[in-house]
């Protein structure tokens, strides 16, 4: 990965194993445990976090509200298959009017 900024660490980051892997989780926000969810049998919870550290030092992630964000655009973003989204809607039925709570007499 190139990085073009005037804050960045080094001009050449080469992210490899669970750092990587990581870092393109963090494509959209992640929390720590969403992250050891995804990798559990990657690593523990201990290699995320210093995987996490490692990418906040070199400036390429931020942490906001517990939630870990890469800083990276993806030129070509990989297609994301439906199972791999993070996000899931549902369809709700409309609930039924009200009844109303005063009566007349």
């Amino acid at each position: 990965m190139t990085d073009t900024r005037a804050c960045a660490t080094s001009t050449v980051h080469q992210l490899s194993g669970l750092e990587a892997q990581v870092y393109l989780a963090c494509d959209a926000a992640q929390t720590l445990p969403s992250l050891g969810r995804l990798y559990a049998g990657t690593g523990g919870e201990g290699e995320i976090r210093a995987a996490l550290d490692r990418l906040q030092n070199d400036k390429l992630m931020v942490q906001m509200d517990d939630q870990f964000l890469s800083l990276a655009v993806f030129r070509n973003r990989p297609a994301q298959s439906p199972k791999e989204k993070s996000y899931v809607y549902q369809q709700l039925q409309e609930a039924a009017p009200a009844q109303s709570l005063l009566r007349a007499s």
